[in-house]
């Protein structure tokens, strides 16, 4: 709300095993004119769970455009020690998973596939 964004769809991912594969894909599928899929996450990138769901993604969502990370790159420590480091960290993961990716000929690609399965 406070970025005045209404085009964007959230889903919060409660129990990663077992995944549910059609939940997923039903979902992403239910928006035909998909441009972007993100998996969003405080956790560096080696610490939280994109390692194991990026392969899942890969196969329940292979025509999906723009499957992306957006988070914390690796670390060794979950924590960066600072506090103006973690809300600039914070600000940027924010910003980056509200941004949108340019992938204009996936999302058509997508789109066009994803009518003609309906």
């Amino acid at each position: 709300e406070r970025r005045e964004i209404n085009d964007i769809y959230l889903m919060r991912v409660e129990q990663l095993y077992p995944f549910n594969d059609g939940l997923l894909r039903d979902t992403v599928y239910s928006y035909p004119a998909l441009e972007d899929v993100c998996w969003v996450q405080e956790e560096p990138w080696n610490q939280g769970y994109w390692q194991f769901v990026k392969p899942r993604f890969d196969i329940v969502l292979p025509d999906a455009p723009n499957v992306r990370y957006v988070g914390r790159k690796g670390a060794a420590s979950p924590a960066t020690g600072s506090y103006k480091v973690h809300q600039a960290e914070e600000e940027e993961i924010l910003r980056l998973a509200f941004a949108k990716r340019e992938g204009k000929a996936s999302a058509a690609k997508f789109a066009k596939k994803r009518t003609a399965a309906a």
